[in-house]
């Protein structure tokens, strides 16, 4: 082991200057990826995409939440509802208008953690208001009963149309959608 050492020293590659730079090189990468780490998982930081958010696990166990309103709004082609009205209430519902038309949303927190933007439709029934009953979401009209973590059906006349989940990103304090996306929704066919 020492001659190999020997021979990297007498070939200088372990010279003071060049442990400098490695270690300057190293202190950047680490610096970068705490960065990044901080970016996708600190409450409030921007860059989250595609539905990445953790608010942190919620325990619904023996729980009914009813849907709360909420004031959502439009700035530079972005639908934009408070993270922290999401979070505090639990289950949230806003309207996206175009002037000619609305479309229902909402978000809530998955037990999981996760936050889930969705078209707030049961498009069978075209309920557009739904609750949290212990780890479910369930339509306020026709009683269907959903899965809060990926809306997978458990019971009900409207299991195949759970309400349509839309990505977003996180900006700031806000759960952030594409208008364009979302005034671009049609009803799936039935």
């Amino acid at each position: 082991m020492s001659k190999i050492y020997n021979k990297f020293e007498k070939s200088g590659k372990l010279q003071a200057g060049n442990n400098k730079k490695y270690l300057k090189l190293g202190i950047i990468i680490l610096t970068g990826l705490i960065g990044i780490q901080a970016t996708f998982f600190l409450p409030g930081c921007s860059g989250t995409k595609n539905g990445g958010y953790s608010a942190g696990p919620v325990n619904y166990k023996n729980r009914i939440i009813q849907m709360t309103d909420v004031d959502s709004y439009v700035e530079n082609g972005k639908i934009r509802i408070s993270i922290s009205d999401i979070v505090n209430n639990n289950i949230v519902y806003t309207e996206y208008s175009n002037g000619n038309y609305v479309i229902p949303l909402m978000a809530y927190v998955a037990p999981g953690g996760r936050l889930v933007a969705a078209i707030s439709i049961c498009e069978p029934c075209n309920s557009r208001k739904f609750f949290i009953d212990d780890r479910a979401l369930v339509c306020s009209t026709c009683y269907t009963r959903w899965e809060l973590d990926g809306m997978k059906p458990i019971s009900g006349g409207c299991q195949n149309y759970p309400p349509d989940e839309q990505k977003y990103e996180i900006e700031e304090s806000f759960l952030v959608l594409d208008e364009l996306i979302i005034s671009s929704w049609t009803p799936r066919s039935f």
